[in-house]
Order: C-alpha cells, then sequence, then structure tokens
C-alpha cells in the first residue's frame, strides 16, 4: 500500500522527531550511496544536528576531503550554476504552478467548446447567443475538426487503393496460370 502524500512540517514531540531524523537521515544517505553508484558520481553528505557534538559526514569516496576540496576549488559560477535559493526555488515552482494551471485552462476551453458544439448539433443549444470570441473559436475548432476528418479519410482511400492493388497483381497471376493449366490438359487428353 503507498503512503499519501507528505506534507513535511515540524514534530512537536522530541522522541518522534529524533525516530523520524534517524529514519530520514538512512533514506538520504542509502539515496546517496545509489546516486553514486549509478551516476558514477563522487559524493559527500554533512549532516549537522543540534544532538550531537559533530556532524555526521558519509562520503562515496575513501577521501571524504577531496569531494569537498574539488567543490570548494570550483570557479563561483560553475559552483552556482545549478543551485538555487529558497526564492528561486518558489519562483520556479510558481511558474511551473501557472504552466500548468494554463494548460488546464485551455483543456476546459477545449472541452466547454466541444460540449456546445455538440449540443448545438443535437439541437440543445443556440448558437445566436454566443459572444463573437467564442464564435470564433468555435469556428477555428469546426475547421480544425474538417480538416482532421479530411486527412483521415484521405488515409483510408490511400490504405484501400494499397490493399486493392496487390489483389490485382495476384489475380493477373491467378490467371496467367490458368493459361498454362488449360495447354496441360490439352496434352493429357490428345
Amino acid at each position: 500500500m503507498t503512503k499519501g502524500k507528505l506534507y513535511p512540517s515540524f514534530i512537536a514531540k522530541a522522541s518522534a522527531r529524533k525516530a523520524a531524523f534517524k529514519q530520514r537521515k538512512q533514506g538520504l544517505i542509502k539515496k546517496l550511496r545509489e546516486l553514486s553508484i549509478l551516476c558514477d558520481v563522487p559524493a559527500f553528505l554533512i549532516i549537522f544536528c543540534h544532538d550531537l557534538a559533530q556532524p555526521q559526514i558519509w562520503s562515496s569516496t575513501p577521501d571524504p576531503h577531496q569531494v569537498l576540496r574539488h567543490f570548494t576549488s570550483m570557479p563561483e559560477k560553475e559552483k552556482s550554476e545549478n543551485m538555487l535559493n529558497q526564492a528561486d526555488f518558489l519562483e520556479l515552482q510558481i511558474k511551473k504552478l501557472e504552466d500548468q494551471f494554463q494548460k488546464i485552462e485551455l483543456e476546459n476551453s477545449e472541452r466547454e467548446l466541444t460540449l456546445l458544439l455538440s449540443k448545438a448539433l443535437r439541437g440543445e443549444a443556440n448558437l445566436d447567443d454566443i459572444s463573437l470570441e467564442t464564435a470564433e473559436k468555435l469556428s477555428s475548432m469546426v475547421e480544425k475538426k474538417i480538416e482532421q476528418v479530411n486527412e483521415r479519410m484521405s488515409t483510408i482511400k490511400r490504405e484501400k487503393f494499397l490493399n486493392d492493388s496487390p489483389d490485382e497483381d495476384s489475380n493477373l497471376s491467378s490467371s496467367s496460370g490458368e493459361d498454362t493449366e488449360s495447354p496441360s490438359d490439352d496434352h493429357s487428353s490428345g
């Protein structure tokens, strides 16, 4: 059974918080180990915890300082190229959600137009009451649908033509086969 979506928030109970920390830390180390193995990249993890005197360190290489030195020696531009602060991360999330919203809004608009067209074709809706903008969108949609129907019809005609052509060739070969059989029949009778 899958877990529901988790909304992270502060765990007030200390024992539950410690248990969650221990479990999440182990999961994080496991994921980092897998990432390091699967992608063949050096990985380095530092976990600061106020309960421990020193930070906990995990490294995919025998010398964790090597990974840290490599990172610190990189130019600042390269180092921060793919890094995001909280504000940048939130801006990206907002942009992504806005794009999703626009996509859903467009789909809903198309569905409403399809429903309106369907009702109009059944005589359940009067198109005299629609706005100019809706009429233009509906006209565009009808033109696209007609185009799709015409494309489908031409595809069916091509397929039918291609399917009919081999039958004609087989008819020719079978008719020529009949001609070859008739002389042999003549020889057997004579």
